[in-house]
């Protein structure tokens, strides 16, 4: 009698559980399906185009042609030079002459002449060397 109560225990606890089961899949599974019919699109109008774009948004159109166009753009910020170099003399000497061109912000060609020192002091030691 104990082993026929059981078995109608284990079956009432397995069907139980497909239910269980059962509700549960059907609790995701239909609004699944509603949500896929409400977000679809919907079907062509018979009528063509007019009555399909009296919903649509209103917008111009151009035609595409070639055109030359500049930019101008206004900006504030700071210049720093790629290099800076330093120039000094290998000798001493007075400076008889500097060049306009040696200023700031001026760019130079290699091999032209920036300072000229008098030389007398220069030769002189050069001769007692």
């Amino acid at each position: 009698m104990m082993q026929k109560k059981e078995k109608q225990s284990v079956l009432w606890k397995h069907r139980t559980k497909k239910w269980v089961v059962f509700v549960a899949i059907a609790a995701v599974c239909i609004p699944a399906v509603v949500a896929v019919f409400q977000l679809k699109p919907e079907a062509e109008h018979p009528g063509g185009i007019e009555e399909s774009s009296a919903k649509g948004m209103v917008v111009s159109v151009c035609s595409v042609e070639p055109k030359t166009c500049s930019a101008i753009i206004t900006a504030f910020g700071e210049v720093v030079p790629q290099r800076q170099v330093t120039v000094k003399s290998q000798v001493e000497g007075q400076v008889i002459f500097l060049s306009d061109r040696l200023e700031t912000g001026n760019q130079l060609r290699k091999g032209e002449l920036l300072v000229r020192l008098e030389q007398s002091g220069y030769r002189l030691q050069v001769a007692e060397a």
